[in-house]
């Protein structure tokens, strides 16, 4: 089993806290257990220094348009 980090990251791609970590056979796990925290902020999957994916989190073209 592999240890895997899970980031909350924001827009601009700053860390918003301090990993989850997660032990998964391979990375097609770590990614489908990471699947299932998306409900915020987009999210990092790290395997030591290695990034595994970002997961972004939909955004609707409404919540875009009133940022800016």
């Amino acid at each position: 089993m592999t240890q895997y980090r899970i980031y909350s990251v924001g827009r601009e791609g700053q860390v918003l806290g301090p990993a989850q970590v997660i032990e998964c056979a391979d990375d097609a796990e770590a990614l489908r257990e990471a699947h299932q925290l998306l409900n915020g902020p987009d999210l990092e999957v790290w395997d030591d220094a290695r990034l595994v994916h970002r997961l972004r989190q939909a955004r609707s073209p409404d919540a875009a348009r009133s940022s800016t």
